[in-house]
């Protein structure tokens, strides 16, 4: 997997502008959620990495509440848009247009995302929504295996990419307990 484009202070940048509490539904917790979820699709499909952990970050960066709320989807792309004016993110014009119209359309967007990349945001962002007890629908969602996760509820396969990729690697012991190089386990096994 490439390096990430989220670096520190663009990271520290937006969530010192979030209007709404860092501890909220839709704040940095939810974001980093669906930037894995993202990079996992992302890394399958053959998605721009760059769009997809970006819109990660400013999806729901502008949202005034954790209910309906107005044209945030729209205000995250605009700020989006700024930043990249500013020089803070580097990415290439191209990548800055499919961004803004992943922010932009992914609240009112339909069903029918005109960009794998685009797709694969949405997606990343309706499979995190278990995170508050929604069980994401398969049609919904654009990318065959995220289809394929919500129709066969295999979102173990989202905690296991996170595992996977935080650590050089893995072994899984004989209870199936995932256990990472240092001895440590990363997801406990099926018996108790």
């Amino acid at each position: 997997m490439n390096s990430s484009i989220l670096i520190d202070s663009l990271v520290r940048l937006v969530v010192s502008e979030l209007p709404l509490s860092t501890r909220g539904i839709h704040g940095p917790s939810h974001w980093f959620g669906v930037r894995k979820n993202g990079l996992l699709l992302a890394d399958m499909i053959g998605a721009n990495n760059k769009a997809v952990e970006l819109f990660a970050l400013y999806h729901d960066c502008m949202r005034f509440n954790d209910g309906r709320d107005q044209e945030y989807d729209l205000r995250g792309a605009k700020k989006a848009y700024k930043h990249w004016k500013e020089g803070l993110i580097d990415i290439s014009r191209d990548e800055i247009d499919l961004l803004y119209e992943a922010c932009r359309g992914y609240t009112g967007g339909g069903n029918s995302p005109n960009d794998v990349t685009i797709g694969t945001c949405w997606d990343a962002d309706r499979l995190d929504l278990l995170r508050v007890n929604i069980v994401p629908d398969a049609d919904r969602l654009h990318n065959e295996e995220a289809k394929r996760i919500a129709n066969e509820s295999d979102f173990l396969v989202l905690d296991t990419h996170k595992a996977i990729t935080e650590y050089k690697r893995v072994v899984f012991d004989l209870d199936h307990t995932l256990i990472d190089e240092k001895g440590e386990t990363v997801r406990p096994g099926i018996y108790k």
